[in-house]
Parts: structure tokens; C-alpha cells; sequence
């Protein structure tokens, strides 16, 4: 456990360093930044930093939770105005493309998350909460998660919602991120979530037509989590 005992205080703690390492795995990539490095520049030990992280996997689920959480928060903001659950979906997908597009060390980010179970079950919470959100509205539940309307479709849609988030690294390999336009890897995850192909055309259409305003949104998440503490202030730790 940390030695600091106030727990405002080692949350704070808790934040630089996750700004901290967060700033290094978008600068010089994950794999190539290891613990000892970022002790380095939050300029502490190896052995402070395993205090509140047991390793750079659970940093690596932070940071991919926090640019999911602000990708969300950007899409919907865009979609508010339609009035459309799933054109929110892809604009969410939009800002992972146009982010891991822009940034090769994101893209790095996203494909590493989500191979880890705990990338995946958060992504497919958040497309569970995006798709489904007031559809137990009827039946006076809660619970938004069935997505049903009684027929047992409820099932299908969260199985299609993990079908999807399992297919979503493919598109943040390396040697398939060349090789699928923005259009494809949108088509394909619509498809997979059940999405007519005429609506997804339609769907497709409009996001790809805003993509100025979608990059400068995932861009903007980005610099967010970029304006960390500086090192100075992270040595009086």
C-alpha cells in the first residue's frame, strides 16, 4: 500500500503519476516506456511508483478507460442534436479512428487495451450503455441493458456488442491500418451490430461528413490528458 495515509493526498499522487505515465505512452509509445522510465520522469523510485501501480497494464486500462470516457462524451455531444443512438455509436468509433489514424502511439494504445479483458468489458459497457440506453423505458426497468422488445433480441444485440468489440483491434494492427479506410472499418463494425445496410450506409454518409469536427474532438481528448502535471510539481510527492 502507499505510505501516504491522507487519502486527498494519495489520490492526488495517484493522479500525477497516472498524468505522468499517460503523457509518456502517447509520447514515446507503450511498449517502449517501461516503469523505470516513467519513475523517471515523475521523477520518484521504481519501488514508489509499483506502490500505486502495480504495472504499466493497469496504467495502460486507466488511460484507455479515460480516452473512452472522453471520446464518448465527444460523440454524444455531437449527436445530441439528432436525436440518434447509433449515429453516436459511430461517431464514437470515428474518434478511436481519426485519433489511432493521426497518432501511430494511440493506435498502439487502443490495440494493446483491448486485448486485455478489461479493455474489452469496458468498451463493450460503453457500447451497451450507448445503444441500449432508455430501452426498458416500457417496462418500467432501469435496466437499459436487455436492449429487447420481447422477442429475445435483447440477447442478440449484446452478443453482436461483443462480437464487436473482439473484431475492433483488428482494425489497430499495424499491418491492417493501411489497408481499411475509414468507410470499411465503419461498415463493418454497423454490420456486425445488426445495422441495416441501407441505414448504414446512410449512417456511414454522416459521419464520414463530419470528419473535421470528429478529429478535432478525439484531438482535444488528447490534449486533456497531455496537460498532466510537470515533473517539478510531481517530486514533492
Amino acid at each position: 500500500m502507499p505510505r501516504t495515509t491522507n487519502p486527498e493526498r494519495r489520490k492526488k499522487t495517484e493522479k500525477e503519476l497516472f498524468q505522468v505515465a499517460a503523457r509518456a505512452f502517447l509520447r514515446d509509445g507503450y511498449e517502449a516506456t517501461g516503469m523505470k522510465a516513467l519513475a523517471a520522469e515523475a521523477g520518484c523510485t521504481t519501488g514508489k511508483y509499483y506502490c500505486y501501480y502495480s504495472g504499466k497494464e493497469v496504467i495502460l486500462i486507466e488511460l484507455l478507460q479515460e480516452l473512452f470516457r472522453g471520446n464518448r462524451e465527444a460523440a454524444e455531444r455531437l449527436a445530441d442534436k439528432k436525436k440518434d443512438r447509433f449515429y453516436g455509436v459511430l461517431v464514437f468509433l470515428s474518434t478511436l479512428y481519426q485519433g489511432a489514424k493521426a497518432y501511430p502511439n494511440l493506435r498502439e494504445i487502443y490495440r494493446e487495451g483491448l486485448e486485455e479483458s478489461a479493455g474489452r468489458d469496458f468498451m463493450e459497457e460503453i457500447l451497451t450503455e450507448m445503444l441500449c440506453e432508455g430501452q426498458g423505458e416500457d417496462t418500467g426497468s432501469d435496466e437499459g441493458a436487455d436492449c429487447g422488445d420481447g422477442a429475445g433480441r435483447g440477447d442478440d444485440t449484446l452478443l453482436r456488442i461483443r462480437v464487436a468489440v473482439q473484431a475492433i483491434p483488428a482494425f489497430f494492427r499495424e499491418d491492417t491500418a493501411e489497408l481499411t479506410t475509414e468507410e470499411q472499418y465503419l461498415s463493418m463494425i454497423a454490420a456486425i451490430l445488426g445495422e441495416k445496410p441501407e441505414e448504414t450506409e446512410a449512417h456511414v454518409k454522416l459521419v464520414t461528413g463530419s470528419k473535421t469536427a470528429i478529429r478535432e474532438k478525439a484531438y482535444d481528448v488528447l490534449i486533456k490528458l497531455l496537460q498532466g502535471p510537470k515533473k517539478k510539481n510531481v517530486k514533492k510527492m
